[in-house]
């Protein structure tokens, strides 16, 4: 992720809500379906930038990691408005909701500390320190874990019964996995863990493919 933005002003952020409209001829199923502005949803004054969000279904909540303003943003999907505002943060990235604890999960890259939020209330329950710059953090629903991209290269599982970390991954790229990382239902021959160079979009890129039981979670990292 890019260094927080730095500054004193203070920037009106709107969110943004897109449909996907259906296609009314063949030619537009070639085309491929356009986005269409539905609503606008103010989030107030924000300072800095925004970066990933998250969806509590159940509730109609939205969770807005609001990375240059230290805190995260909830909005009420159904009011059309903002009805929370969590601070203290530090440098908040990626954030999603455990359905299955219903918990919030929010990685903060200032202190590498993944903070837990109890889902009915969002009160603090529990914290994770990582040691650096938490970043993506995704659900493997399957096996009840939440997995968070860290440092440089590292993969930490966390237990959400428990609320603590049971695992690391240290994949063999040299930079912070702060592109992407998913499932993958399987793996190239080889090691149990491997690497391979993958040019995406002319940028040299490394996938890192570890196995988590049946399934494999791969990372991309820039070189």
């Amino acid at each position: 992720m890019s260094p927080r933005a730095r500054g004193g002003i203070f920037a009106r952020a709107t969110l943004l809500a897109a449909s996907l409209t259906l296609p009314a001829t063949p030619l537009a199923q070639t085309a491929g379906a356009p986005f269409v502005l539905e609503t606008k949803i103010p989030l107030g004054e924000v300072s800095g930038r925004i970066d990933h969000l998250a969806i509590d279904l159940k509730r109609q909540r939205l969770f807005v990691a609001e990375l240059g303003n230290n805190s995260l943003g909830v909005v009420d999907l159904a009011a059309g408005k903002v009805i929370r505002r969590i601070e203290g943060l530090n440098e908040p990235q990626g954030v999603v909701y455990v359905p299955f604890t219903d918990s919030v999960y929010v990685t903060n890259g200032g202190d590498g500390s993944v903070r837990v939020l109890r889902g009915e209330d969002l009160t603090p329950i529990g914290r994770i320190e990582l040691g650096g710059d938490a970043d993506n953090v995704r659900v493997d629903a399957k096996r009840h874990r939440v997995l968070v991209g860290y440092g440089k290269g590292a993969l930490a599982v966390i237990d959400p019964a428990t609320r603590t970390k049971t695992a690391d991954f240290h994949l063999k790229a040299p930079q912070p996995l702060n592109s992407f990382f998913g499932f993958a239902k399987s793996r190239p021959s080889g090691d149990q863990e491997s690497s391979r160079e993958s040019p995406i979009g002319g940028v040299a890129s490394v996938i890192c493919f570890i196995p988590l039981d049946v399934g494999y979670r791969f990372g991309s990292q820039s070189t």
